[in-house]
This record gives structure tokens, sequence and C-alpha cells, in this order.
């Protein structure tokens, strides 16, 4: 069969599966097996696709009707322009989550001086998205990334190296800012895209994130704040005066999860919309007058 034929064979078997990207899905996960640019499946369709090749996109096609997705059947995402492996160890980098890195990387911009160094937390860290972006577009920085999860982490640490990054991000095994709390240096900033998703969201999740996502990424307690409420009761002390604290949150949870961080001791708190036009973080800072206890 020619590439285009696969591709047919493939979008008709997604949609019957109710899989809305289908025919996107298709060629992006033959491409995938060919080991070839997208584009030149529309360049060169009739092409014939070698019968190993056949087998092996047939498997992936059928294990994509079953709802897994895409990117645990290729093994990487693309976040923030960059390659990331991702397995069902680690929860799948989303480009929401970019609104949390590009706000960080806009403060490091403005508020701070190139050569001055900078030291963050990245709490849960999961594939190391985040921290490895950061990294990777801000070089003054050293980051502390924690995730209870050790095989997280051994992904994460793939992630910092392939990305040439790996020499200033430091990980540590541990729930939360547990690992943390006998840093002796204070943090610049605290980062965090941590578990969000309350009791009753967990009941309806779609079966590709429910099924298949770990549940030790998504699970937030019953107003899906109880990780923001841990970190702001733990990590205040470890934290400079005007230190930032930036995290994403679910959409609804933007009024809720502001107050908890005034409560917390910081001020100039804001909100920001993600690309869709959802509040999807929430940034303040530690007052100045607040002792480094």
């Amino acid at each position: 069969m020619t590439r285009n034929e696969w591709i047919q064979w493939a979008t008709k078997k997604l949609m019957e599966s109710a899989i809305e990207t289908a025919r996107l899905d298709a060629e992006v996960l033959l491409a995938h097996v060919l080991h070839i640019e997208r584009i030149q499946l529309h360049i060169y369709p009739e092409k014939e696709v070698d019968q190993d090749l056949g087998e092996q996109y047939k498997v992936l096609i059928s294990r994509r009707q079953q709802q897994c997705p895409v990117a645990y059947l290729m093994g990487m995402k693309e976040f923030m322009g960059l390659p990331f492996q991702v397995t069902p160890d680690v929860l799948i980098p989303r480009p929401d989550t970019e609104t949390l890195v590009e706000a960080v990387l806009q403060w490091v911009k403005e508020c701070r001086s190139e050569e001055e160094e900078l030291l963050m937390a990245d709490i849960g860290t999961g594939s190391g998205a985040i921290a490895v972006s950061l990294a990777y577009y801000a070089t003054a920085i050293q980051i502390l990334a924690t995730d209870l999860s050790p095989e997280a982490l051994a992904v994460a640490k793939s992630n910092a190296v392939r990305n040439g990054v790996s020499d200033r991000i430091r990980f540590y095994a541990g729930d939360l800012l547990e690992p943390l709390q006998h840093q002796t240096a204070s943090l610049d900033a605290l980062i965090s895209n941590p578990p969000y998703i309350t009791e009753d969201e967990m009941k309806i999740l779609p079966v590709s994130v429910g099924e298949y996502e770990p549940s030790l990424a998504l699970e937030g307690g019953k107003d899906g704040l109880d990780n923001y409420r841990r970190m702001l009761r733990e990590g205040m002390c470890l934290l400079k005066p005007g230190a930032l604290v930036a995290f994403e949150m679910g959409w609804q949870q933007g009024r809720m999860l502001k107050a908890l961080m005034e409560a917390a001791g910081l001020e100039n708190l804001r909100i920001l919309q993600d690309l869709t036009g959802l509040d999807r973080v929430v940034m303040g800072f530690k007052k100045n007058w607040q002792s480094q206890d």
C-alpha cells in the first residue's frame, strides 16, 4: 500500500472510533513510523510503505482507536519549541503550561540583570518541561526540580540531557517541597504546575486522560487546591523577600487560589490567561518586609 492509501485506511478506522483528529493523527503516526517529516507524506503520497513498517503502523492505529494519546504512542512531545520524551509515567506537556513558562521568562527579562544568577524551584516537575524550558531560554538560572515519582524523575533527567541543560538542574525525589526543607540558599522563585483536578472532575475525565495519564499528576483533592495549600504553607520560609511565586491552575480556580496566596503573604497578585482566554496562571511576590526565616 502507498502512503496515501495507509492514511486513508487509518483515517477511516480512527473516525469509526470517534477520534476527532482522525486525519491528523493518521498522518502524524505514519510520519513517525517512517521517520520522516509529515510534509513528505504530501510530497510523495504514492510511495509504497514497507510491509514491516505497515504492521507497526497498524499497531499504533489500533492503540489510538483505544484512545491512547498520540504523544505516548510516539514517545515524544514538543513543548516551548523543544523535544521532550514522554512516557505513561509523566503527564503530557500541554500548550497551556507554556503560559506559565513564558510569564516566568518575561519576569526574568524585565526584573533581573543578565549577569545575576537566579535560584528557582520547580515543584512536581514530571517530564521536566517547565524546568528544562526555563533553563534553556534563561541561561542565568539554576533550578531545583522535585517529584514524588522516581520514574518521572528519570524522564525529566533524560530531557535535561536531551536539551543540554542538565548542568543547571538538580533533581530531588520527594513529595512537593519536602526534599528542599534543608536547602540553605533562599529561592528567587517557586514555580509549579501541580495536580489540580477536583474529585468531581476526576470522575468525568476523558478516557485519553483518566485511563492513560498518571493519576498522581492529576488529583488535587476535593477542590483541587490541596497541593497549593501545602506549597504555600511549607514554601514561604524558603523564599527571599520579593521572590516570585507562579502557579498553573484550573481555569475556574483563579479567585480561590489568589485568595490563598494573598493569605500566605504574597502581594501584587495577578491572574494570566492562556491562548484560549481562560484563567491559567496566578503570579505573586513575597512581601519585602517579611523576614527570611
